[in-house]
């Protein structure tokens, strides 16, 4: 995928990536069966594979060598980090209050 995003250019590349995003997203929301379910799984998996060396390729050009390697890092620390609130923050919303309030 970074063969790709070198080609056309990273801007056009997650943009791109980032509107199919959304369509298949709308997808998801208009199937009734399990198998295009499938299908649009697959697509995103196949977008989200792009994602992020792209974002890597990225980091790379902006910063200078000494410079690239600390960008990194935080850029995956933040990924696990966030990737972990977003549990979190699932459980939280899908709490029933009338449920788990005390009577």
């Amino acid at each position: 995928m970074t063969v790709v995003a070198r080609k056309i250019g990273p801007r056009v590349f997650l943009s791109a990536i980032t509107i199919a995003w959304g369509i298949i997203m709308i997808g998801f929301g208009l199937v009734h069966t399990w198998q295009p379910y499938i299908g649009l799984r697959a697509a995103l998996g196949f977008l989200e594979a792009g994602f992020f060396p792209t974002c890597i390729f990225l980091i790379s050009t902006w910063y200078t060598r000494h410079e690239t390697a600390k960008r990194i890092a935080i850029f995956y620390l933040l990924g696990s980090a966030l990737s972990g609130l977003g549990g979190i923050i699932a459980y939280g919303v899908c709490i029933d209050p009338a449920r788990t309030a005390p009577h």
